[in-house]
C-alpha cells in the first residue's frame, strides 16, 4: 500500500509524544428512496423505485503539543441496495449514492476496498492525515487535508479542490487532498495562503507534474470590504480569481470572478450572491439567492454535442463541476420553527433550459448528541433538459428520476 510507512510513523508519534490527545467522531445511518418513470434508463434495472441504505463511521483523532499538532480522521463507509448493484452495470452514467472518492489520483493511497460487488460496497480510509505547525502568525500543514476557497454559497468556481455538489444535503466534511498548505497573517490583518497538491496519473499510477496543483490566495481588508485574489495552476491550467465580500442594505453580498486558461481556450466563470437574516412570524429566518455562470457549460441548453465538450466532462470526472449548462440561479431559506427544528426549502433553476430541482430539507436536533434530517428532491423539466432528464444515448431512455428521498440519523460522540 502506497506510503503506508509514513502512516505508521505518524500514528506512533502521537502515541509516544507528550501532549493533549482527543478522540471524537460520529456514526451516521442514511436511507435513500429514488423513483423512476418508464423513460428513465434506471427503470430497466431498478423498476419504479429503488431503496438503498448507507452507514458511515468517522473517528477524528487529534494530538497537540505547543505549536505542533497532528490530525488523523478515519472512516469506514458501507452502502447496500439496488442503486449500488446497478452502478456496476451502468458504468457510463455519472451518478452516485453518496459513496466516498477513490484515491486513484491522490499521492497517498489511504483508501482500502473491502468489498464492492453485488448490492454491497464497503471501504475504509483516512480522510485526514496531516501534521501541523501553528504560531501567532503562521500555519503550516503537511498531509491529507481539505482547503476551501471562494465566496460561493452553493456554486463555487473558485473552490477548485473537491467542491461540494451544490445540491448535496450533508456538507459536514469535504474530501481531503494530499498537499502542503501554509498561511501567513500580516500585521494589518491581511493574510496570504499557499498550497501545493501532488497527484498521480490515473492510468500509470506515477507521480506527474501535469497532475499537480499550486495556488496562492491573498485576503485583504479594504475598509468594510474584503478582497480575495487567487493565482493558481491546476492540472496545467492557469487560474486567476478575484473575490469581493461587502455589506449591502443590511445583507451580505459576495462575488467571485474566475478566469481559466487551458491549452485549447479561455473560460470565464463567476458567482454572486446575497444573504440576509430576519424575523418572520416570530421565527428566526435566513435566506440566500445566488447566480452562477459556468464558463465551461453548454450554451442555450443544447446538449446534443455534450460529448464533444471535453473540458466540461473532464471537470465532471474530477469532481470539480456538477452542472451542464452555463447559467443558474438558486435560492433557499432556513426557518427556525423551534430551537431544535429547522426547515429549509430551496430551488436550483437552470436558466438555459428552464428546468429546476426543488429541494425541501427538515433538520431535527433530537438531543445534544443526536441529529437527523429528512430531505426530498423533485426535478421539474421537459425531457432533454438537465433536471428533466438528458438523453442517455441508449434507445429512447433518459438519465432521470422522478424524485429522491433521503433520511439520515447521526450520533456524535
Amino acid at each position: 500500500m502506497r506510503y503506508f510507512i509514513p502512516i505508521i510513523f505518524f500514528l506512533s508519534l502521537h502515541v509516544h509524544a507528550q501532549g493533549d490527545a482527543n478522540l471524537r467522531g460520529h456514526l451516521k445511518y442514511e436511507w435513500y428512496l429514488n423513483g423512476y418513470d418508464e423513460d428513465s434508463i434506471f427503470y430497466s434495472y431498478l423498476g419504479r423505485e429503488a431503496f438503498d441504505q448507507a452507514a458511515n463511521l468517522r473517528l477524528n483523532f487529534d494530538w497537540s503539543n505547543n505549536a505542533w499538532s497532528f490530525n488523523a480522521d478515519y472512516q469506514i463507509y458501507a452502502e447496500y441496495g439496488e442503486l449500488t448493484e446497478a452502478r456496476h452495470k451502468l458504468t457510463d452514467v455519472a451518478w452516485t449514492t453518496g459513496g466516498e472518492t477513490s484515491d486513484d489520483r491522490r499521492l497517498m493511497d489511504l483508501t482500502w476496498e473491502i468489498k464492492d460487488s453485488g448490492r454491497t460496497r464497503l471501504v475504509h480510509r483516512f480522510d485526514r492525515l496531516h501534521v501541523n505547525y501553528t504560531s501567532d502568525s503562521t500555519v503550516i500543514r503537511i498531509g491529507r487535508q481539505a482547503v476551501s476557497w471562494g465566496n460561493g454559497l452553493l456554486y463555487n468556481p473558485m473552490d477548485f479542490l473537491n467542491p461540494f455538489d451544490p445540491t448535496a444535503v450533508d456538507k459536514e466534511y469535504k474530501s481531503g487532498d494530499d498537499m502542503i498548505y501554509g498561511q501567513y497573517l500580516l500585521s494589518n490583518g491581511d493574510d496570504i495562503q499557499l498550497l501545493a497538491v501532488a497527484r498521480r496519473d490515473v492510468q500509470t499510477g506515477d507521480i506527474e507534474t501535469e497532475e499537480h496543483s499550486v495556488g496562492m490566495k491573498y485576503h485583504a481588508f479594504i475598509g468594510e470590504r474584503e478582497i480575495d485574489v487567487l493565482l493558481a495552476e491546476h492540472y496545467q491550467d492557469r487560474v486567476v480569481g478575484l473575490g469581493l465580500t461587502s455589506s449591502l442594505a443590511g445583507a451580505i453580498w459576495r462575488s467571485d470572478l474566475v478566469y481559466t486558461q487551458t491549452d485549447e481556450d479561455n473560460y470565464w466563470s463567476g458567482v454572486t450572491n446575497l444573504s440576509y437574516s430576519w424575523m418572520s412570524f416570530g421565527k428566526n429566518t435566513s435566506g440566500q439567492i445566488e447566480y452562477f455562470y459556468n464558463g465551461f457549460g453548454q450554451a442555450d441548453g443544447d446538449y446534443s454535442d455534450l460529448q464533444s465538450n471535453e473540458e466540461l466532462l473532464l471537470r465532471f470526472r474530477r469532481g470539480e463541476l456538477f452542472n451542464y449548462a452555463k447559467q443558474y440561479i438558486a435560492a433557499s431559506s432556513t426557518i427556525e420553527l423551534t430551537p431544535l427544528i429547522t426547515f429549509t426549502p430551496g430551488v436550483f433553476h437552470n436558466l438555459d433550459d428552464s428546468s429546476s430541482l426543488i429541494q425541501l430539507i427538515g433538520n431535527f436536533n433530537l438531543s445534544q448528541n443526536w441529529q437527523s434530517f429528512l430531505a426530498i428532491n423533485v426535478p421539474v423539466g421537459k425531457k432533454c433538459t438537465e433536471y428533466g432528464g438528458l438523453n442517455s444515448g441508449v434507445g429512447n431512455r433518459y438519465i432521470s428520476n422522478q424524485y429522491s428521498l433521503i433520511a439520515q440519523l447521526a450520533w456524535y460522540f
